[in-house]
């Protein structure tokens, strides 16, 4: 019985991965390719029921401003990611409001039949991004990033195992 344990044991402790988040597994190539998990519903250019509707990438050695808008047949979400600062390749930002941290997030989104709203970061919700490659000679920036964001009656919204890889 013992060594049925062990057996079990090291099969489970092999098949577990230390990152389950597969988006961290791309290699960045200026793909402009989004993907991210907003309220427990995925949205990815890779899938082909989502569409790419919007992107506007600015990144500078001293401030950045990413927006990206994914839809699919119910549901669009648009994410802005902004920055005081400048990014450095490898490091990790928090994202919440302005008076805590240089870095802010916001999201935009509606679905059939309901008015658009807004939702964002503040000075006590948040979450963090990590830029995965930033190369100014071939114009390109990839991250993961998560966080959550508050509407202005207090509604709480999700964005999860968020990446992307594009030009600027």
């Amino acid at each position: 019985m013992k060594k049925i344990i062990i057996l079990f044991t090291s099969l489970l402790l092999l098949s577990c991965s230390n990152d389950d988040n597969s988006s961290s597994n791309q290699i960045p190539t200026g793909s402009d390719s989004v993907s991210l998990i907003f309220d427990n519903q995925e949205f990815s250019t890779t899938n082909k029921n989502t569409s790419f509707e919007k992107i506007h990438v600015y990144v500078s050695p001293f401030d950045s401003f990413i927006v990206f808008m994914l839809s699919n047949n119910e549901k669009a979400v648009e994410v802005s990611i902004s920055s005081q600062v400048g990014f450095e390749e490898g490091k990790t930002y928090a994202i919440n409001g302005r008076q805590t941290s240089n870095v802010s997030g916001r999201l935009t989104y509606y679905s059939t039949n309901s008015a658009t709203k807004w939702a964002s970061t503040n000075n006590e919700i948040g979450g963090a991004i990590t830029i995965e490659k930033l190369d100014y000679e071939k114009r390109i920036i990839a991250a993961t990033f998560e966080f959550d964001a508050a509407e202005e009656n207090g509604t709480m919204h999700t964005i999860r195992n968020g990446w992307f890889d594009l030009k600027f």
